[in-house]
């Protein structure tokens, strides 16, 4: 009987520590669900509501700029280094949270947590190429 019950029991927790085939799915959806509510819950706020202090600790803010500095002691910027971001009026310290691959003059937008720095929960890298175009319509 002990045999028996012992059996079951492994059976159990084996059924309860296997992946089911779902839950690469099931992560990916909640991954995406995240980064949509964190964008829809990020404010913009102007290089002068930074300066002057009207932005309120703990708000989550988006930004985007470039980065200018870094300091890791490569060009590339990973999960746990700081790095300054600069728009077009101010430079704001940045601590980068996630796990994506950014490098010294990146132009990023930001999404992330306000403490008098910014902790960038996502990062997201702007095509080089449609930048540039972009400003070549600007100028026309």
């Amino acid at each position: 009987m002990k045999w028996i019950n012992s059996l079951f029991i492994l059976g159990l927790l084996m059924g309860l520590t296997a992946c089911s085939p779902n839950e690469a799915t099931q992560t990916q959806a909640f991954s995406q669900s995240s980064e949509k509510q964190l964008k829809e819950r990020a404010l913009c706020y102007s290089d002068e509501d930074f300066s002057q202090g009207v932005v309120p600790l703990h708000e989550f803010v988006k930004l985007s700029g470039t980065i200018v500095k870094s300091d890791a002691k490569t060009a590339d910027i990973e999960k746990g280094d700081r790095f300054i971001l600069e728009t077009a009026a101010g430079q704001y310290q940045v601590f980068n949270e996630q796990s994506q691959q950014l490098k010294l003059q990146d132009v990023v937008t930001i999404y992330g947590e306000y403490y008098g720095f910014i902790k960038a929960t996502l990062i997201e890298r702007k095509d080089a190429d449609a930048i540039t175009e972009a400003a070549a319509i600007e100028k026309e």
